[in-house]
């Protein structure tokens, strides 16, 4: 059984244990190893230094959509540095685009909530497969990143693991906490059956170009595509609907004629400039093409930015274009006197920061990840030829070093934007 296209290398586990230091029940150290055969001239370097996860579906098959959740069973090997652990899960594939490669990506769920990985207890988990990401690392980059601007509420953790699925290893995936409203993650009051009658909060939007929730609206001047994420559908009403939807109007509209004194009263202000520096710092195109951008709003609260998501593909590369200054509200913001203040105050307090704390990142994940990408890269080697112009074709090496350099440039570059506004 294949998890992915057949014309891509898969790498057949001969013995899916891992080379670590572990104590038997005499106290002696044991060596285990993680062989893979392969028809490839480089072979796979013994145990990377990652954790590993072993995933096998109940009835052995692969993935084929993303509306069905497959049964499956976890094994979860912490390499000494998390404890190992076995159980039972669902998994289902994710993604939109991603889900069309050869490398899947897909959401994994436990029956119970667990804490794995370093990360707090939830159920619910996602595997990123990073498939356009050359470096591995720019989701892992910009959440960390995203962690340092305190007006953003919540931001995902993640970290690396290898993946075999099925018997076959897969390589390198990256294991985030799914956005989702409860306690340890997006921590606002979700609506529920109890208490379904009151409107005000909360609420989870993402601005989406794929259109695809049960709930969901597009703005009435710019048709922006909103879909409601929570409520979930199972208590979202016509009601809920209704509210947000004119609540979001509501605010394109004062945006739109340029009533900054009441768009201040909808939207936290600071979480939207976080949000921006964030988005901007990074370079991202999705950010202007509508995809994966998060709202929400709680119970009697007004509007925030985020939580960040989705920065795998052509983020990192271009160094003078995607300053968002058109993409959606910002395009009305940026005439907004009170707004561009706050930008110019709050990038002069995070540039630096960002900077030092982006190039500590990189040189730590690459230090950490660079066995794991080699054999990553011997199943499923970069495109070969680029995708759009983001350069998403280089070599892991080639790509990581990119990423470093583009750093100061894009620094000096946002100075002179920001301060000349």
């Amino acid at each position: 059984m294949q998890l992915f296209s057949s014309k891509y290398f898969i790498l057949s586990v001969v013995c899916a244990m891992l080379c670590v230091a572990c104590s038997d029940d005499d106290g002696t150290s044991q060596k285990v190893n993680l062989y893979v055969a392969n028809d490839v001239e480089d072979d796979l370097p013994t145990y990377t230094g990652l954790p590993i996860v072993e995933i096998r579906t109940e009835d052995g098959q692969t993935l084929t959509d993303k509306e069905t959740w497959k049964t499956a069973s976890i094994t979860f090997h912490g390499m000494g540095e998390y404890d190992d652990f076995t159980d039972e899960v669902l998994i289902k594939g994710r993604g939109n685009s991603t889900f069309k490669r050869p490398k899947l990506p897909f959401n994994l769920k436990f029956s119970s909530k667990r804490s794995w990985l370093g990360m707090k207890k939830s159920k619910h988990w996602a595997f990123l497969a990073n498939y356009y990401d050359p470096t591995l690392i720019r989701n892992d980059l910009t959440f960390h990143l995203g962690k340092l601007t305190t007006h953003l509420e919540w931001t995902p953790s993640g970290e690396f693991v290898e993946l075999v699925f099925n018997g076959h290893h897969v390589g390198n995936y990256y294991v985030t906490e799914r956005i989702k409203v409860e306690s340890n993650r997006l921590n606002i009051k979700e609506i529920k059956e109890e208490d379904a009658d009151i409107l005000t909060g909360g609420y989870l939007v993402e601005v989406d170009k794929w259109f695809d929730e049960i709930n969901q609206f597009k703005t009435a001047i710019n048709q922006w595509p909103i879909c409601i994420k929570s409520p979930d559908e199972e208590w979202c009403t016509a009601e809920h609907v209704a509210y947000i939807s004119t609540y979001i109007n509501t605010l394109e509209k004062h945006l739109q004629e340029g009533r900054f004194d009441q768009v201040h009263e909808l939207i936290d202000m600071p979480s939207f400039v976080d949000y921006y520096i964030i988005q901007a710092f990074c370079g991202n195109p999705d950010f202007d093409k509508e995809r994966s951008v998060f709202c929400y709003k709680n119970r009697n609260g007004k509007l925030y930015a985020g939580p960040l998501w989705d920065f795998d593909y052509g983020t990192y590369v271009l160094t003078k274009e995607y300053l968002h200054r058109d993409c959606l509200w910002y395009k009305y913001l940026f005439n907004d006197p009170l707004f561009v203040t706050m930008l110019k105050e709050r990038w002069a307090e995070l540039e630096e920061t960002l900077c030092r704390e982006a190039l500590a990142r990189i040189q730590q994940r690459e230090r950490e990840l660079a066995a794991s990408a080699a054999a990553n890269f011997l199943i499923f080697p970069p495109p070969s030829k680029s995708v759009s112009r983001n350069r998403n074709d280089r070599k892991w090496d080639e790509a990581v070093a990119a990423m470093k350099a583009y750093i100061p440039q894009r620094k000096a570059y946002l100075d002179t934007f920001i301060n000349g506004l």
